[in-house]
């Protein structure tokens, strides 16, 4: 299913496909699905990817690109909703070298 979304900032294209397994190998129909994954991809080529599980409700895994590269903050979540891993690709921090 594909939706069109209208915004200030121009137009965003969502898609919702459905998952036996939270690492989306395995598309199936919706009846049969544990897992949705909403893809929205803006005008401006930032593609964000958001996985459900469809029994809870709460987010799974939600994760960013702009042109093919990861950008913005990615978080995993674990089975009650709680944010477990977060790393932000917009401030990427090196350390220093010695």
């Amino acid at each position: 299913m594909i939706i069109m979304v209208i915004g200030a900032n121009g137009q965003i294209t969502k898609s919702y496909k459905y998952f036996k397994d939270v690492n989306c190998y395995e598309e199936v129909p919706q009846s049969k699905a544990r897992y949705k994954k909403i893809i929205s991809v803006s005008d401006d080529g930032i593609k964000t990817s958001e996985i459900f599980n469809i029994k809870s409700g709460k987010p799974v895994d939600i994760r960013s690109t702009t042109n093919d590269h990861p950008s913005g903050i990615w978080k995993t979540y674990d089975k009650d909703g709680e944010v477990i891993y977060e790393r932000n690709f917009d401030k990427l921090v090196y350390p220093m070298s010695k």
